[in-house]
């Protein structure tokens, strides 16, 4: 019998960061109004691509088929929004004494969706691993 722990282990892990990220770019979206710009644009493409990036190694993990070139472009585009994150923090920020404030809240957002884009997804067979080196 196949231990099945681990692949529902991931699924909710990665459920449980889709929530979270569909949390931040929702606050985002009710700031997108209002006076705080600088971090609500951020805060919007961190969650999207966050929460879109988690949902869609949720359903590689369901489909059991957590092909590494899959995972890769998965990855690979929630690091790009999170550079385009810490971009729109530095465009939107506002003059002033908030300036500051704004870029690194937007760097912090930025690292810890580039953190979960290393760190997600199935991780890699040890004979996969091996065989690369």
């Amino acid at each position: 019998m196949r231990d099945t722990s681990g692949p529902r282990r991931g699924v909710a892990l990665h459920g449980l960061a889709a929530a979270v990220f569909t949390l931040l770019a929702l606050s985002g979206v009710g700031e997108l109004t209002g006076q705080a710009r600088g971090l609500a644009v951020p805060s919007v493409i961190t969650g999207a691509a966050g929460a879109l990036g988690a949902l869609a190694l949720t359903w590689l993990l369901l489909r059991q088929q957590a092909g590494v070139r899959a995972q890769r472009a998965v990855r690979l585009s929630m690091a790009v929004a999170a550079v385009a994150a810490m971009g729109a923090g530095v465009v939107f920020a506002p003059d002033g004494l908030d300036r500051g404030f704004v870029i690194s809240v937007s760097a912090v957002l930025a690292g810890a969706l580039a953190l979960f884009a290393l760190l997600c997804g199935s991780p890699q067979p040890a004979d996969r691993l091996s065989s690369k080196l």
